[in-house]
């Protein structure tokens, strides 16, 4: 990749900065700096150029080590759901095969049996006589 080169200019100093980042965004990091100086100088007339540059280095040191541990956070919480998909998968797999047993124990409970003899149909028992069914229907 090629080196560009930018004259930039910083709280009235310039500087001329060498980066294989693309122009426009060397120009937007130098436009952010320079406001964040701008504005530490504003509210504080006593500061000077270099206390500017330095609060402005911690700011931003602070903020990139916010934002480096949010992602860090937000790595091991990807991971921590990665697992638990993997987890997961192992239970669906699991849960298929013993579906699949039980589907084939089904079918083979069905299936009628070869080996065993024929069951007859269960016959009411018959009534010995008629007229006890009458004498007791006679109760109700």
């Amino acid at each position: 990749m090629s080196l560009n080169r930018l004259k930039a200019n910083i709280c009235g100093t310039t500087y001329t900065l060498v980066s294989e980042e693309s122009l426009s965004y060397m120009r937007d990091l130098v436009a952010q700096v320079d406001a964040e100086m701008a504005q530490i100088v504003t509210n504080d007339r006593r500061m000077s150029t270099t206390m500017a540059a330095v609060l402005t280095a911690l700011q931003n040191a602070d903020k990139a080590n916010k934002e480096s541990k949010a992602a860090e956070d937000l790595r091991l919480k990807l991971k921590r759901m990665v697992d638990d998909c993997e987890h997961l998968k192992d239970q669906l797999a699991a849960a298929r095969e013993e579906n699949a047993r039980l589907s084939q124990e089904i079918l083979q409970l069905r299936a009628p049996k070869i080996d065993a003899p024929a069951k007859k149909p269960h016959a009411p028992k018959p009534i010995a006589d008629f007229e006890e069914l009458l004498d007791e229907s006679e109760d109700f």
